[in-house]
């Protein structure tokens, strides 16, 4: 077998360690770094992320981005069951680190219970109201055209924003 595993490497920083590539890559989770996530759960992943290092709430504006429709969506999830089931085995030990990583993610989420609910759910809410004002604004790609003082204005002390810091307050 021929397994790659480039995610495995650089976490573990090792090509060959005794325990192999994906037990040695969780470790290196486990003993050095704090806070994991994936991009296919990036708010949870960002918010979680936040709470474990003290961050205030991470607001940003999502660009280049391409909205899919129900049937775009459909064809990107079959790509991506297409490519697993073509490099499976080639990347065999990072589809194990990333089934690892998202168990955990899942774990803290549910262990985050209704309070973390709500924060993710207030979390969207304003990133959703930014991408529409980035799209108004024609700033999908620069968002330098919004003036960051009417930012501040509307976001910071609103009802949403201060779930999430009451959410992030709370401690890792």
């Amino acid at each position: 077998m021929c397994d790659r595993a480039d995610q495995c490497r650089f976490l573990c920083g090792s090509d060959e360690p005794p325990e192999g590539l994906c037990n040695a890559a969780i470790a290196a989770i486990k003993g050095y770094i704090p806070a994991i996530g994936t991009m296919e759960r990036f708010d949870e992943s960002v918010l979680l992320i936040a709470k474990e290092m003290g961050w205030r709430p991470p607001l940003y504006v999502r660009k280049n981005v391409t909205p899919l429709d129900g049937r775009m969506a459909d064809q990107k999830e079959r790509g991506r069951e297409m490519l697993q089931a073509l490099y499976g085995t080639e990347f065999s030990e990072d589809y194990a680190l990333y089934a690892y990583v998202n168990e955990q993610l899942s774990a803290r989420v549910s262990a985050g219970g209704n309070s973390f609910k709500r924060a993710l759910s207030s979390y969207r809410e304003i990133e959703e109201d930014l991408m529409k004002i980035a799209l108004d604004h024609h700033a999908l790609y620069e968002f330098t055209q919004l003036d960051e003082e009417a930012f501040l204005d509307r976001y910071v002390g609103s009802e949403p924003y201060r779930e999430i810091e009451e959410y992030l307050a709370e401690g890792p």
